[in-house]
């Protein structure tokens, strides 16, 4: 963790901008997301006490909000004699399930007091448990796609591959028959297709699925920094738009949940957008 970086594993950049979630990497809580399976896997470090259970949870909602199919949490480092940890992989196996897209949360080689207590406690929601991370993969199987086939395309960091963005976001939309969403999905993907451009200088890959209810927008860049949200300046809202460094701030604005998530030699900044209202095809 850089010195720069806050003490937690999530940084809400501004209180006004509650659908940002943006994880960091920690010394005692770490996350990958991977974008192919579709999974988000969590390592927890050290003796369990409230801070951590605090910085637990907000990494847990990020994470979940991000629509993966499974949150595969690995407690195998984690120091809890007690188990005291137990109540908060139920409440995270309930907030996961009740999700928009229901999500499966798998607790991953847990100390014996923890599996015990989750065990007794008949009345809560059951939390699946896994001997290790390979083994909750076992229990998932191999990912066979949304009920949508996504879409996605890998472009240089150049200037141009933002017009090719903001284009395979609004053709999505098209292919999906939600060509309600063409304006809103075809700004988010601008902006993060822009910022990684300017900000990360790397390929990038733009990815865009149905997950249920939700279109799901996601830019992948080989930059591990976390994006960055600049304070909005006193003025009307449109200068925002206008305004450089404001990207985030438009992409949450449009969004129903954004943030960005550590990913394999990089990072992932995402979005979603509400299908509410979705016309026939």
């Amino acid at each position: 963790m850089g010195l720069d970086e806050p003490p937690s594993g999530i940084r809400e950049e501004a209180v006004a901008v509650r659908n940002l979630l943006l994880v960091a990497q920690t010394s005692r809580l770490s996350c990958t997301n991977d974008p192919e399976q579709a999974l988000t896997s969590i390592a927890v470090r050290g003796q369990w006490d409230a801070d951590m259970r605090t910085e637990v949870a907000r990494v847990l909602r990020a994470s979940v909000a991000e629509t993966p199919r499974a949150v595969l949490v690995d407690v195998s480092d984690l120091g809890d004699p007690g188990g005291e940890s137990a109540s908060t992989w139920q409440t995270a196996a309930r907030f996961a399930a009740e999700n928009r897209i229901p999500t499966r949360v798998i607790v991953c080689a847990a100390p014996l007091r923890v599996r015990a207590r989750l065990a007794a406690d008949t009345v809560a929601y059951e939390v699946t448990v896994a001997d290790s991370i390979t083994a909750a993969r076992g229990l998932l199987g191999p990912f066979r796609g949304w009920n949508h086939p996504h879409i996605k395309l890998r472009l240089p960091p150049e200037p141009g591959s933002v017009v090719a963005a903001r284009t395979l976001a609004g053709e999505a939309c098209v292919t999906y028959h939600l060509t309600h969403l063409i304006h809103p999905a075809r700004l988010i993907v601008s902006e993060l297709a822009g910022n990684a451009v300017e900000h990360a200088g790397t390929d990038f890959e733009v990815r865009v699925s149905v997950r249920g209810p939700l279109l799901h927008l996601a830019v992948r860049d080989g930059d591990p920094r976390l994006p960055r949200l600049i304070e909005a300046a006193p003025g009307p809202a449109w200068q925002a738009v206008l305004a450089r460094g404001c990207g985030l701030r438009v992409v949450a604005e449009a969004a129903a949940e954004c943030g960005s998530l550590p990913c394999p030699g990089g990072k992932t900044v995402w979005a979603t957008l509400a299908i509410e209202g979705r016309p026939a095809p």
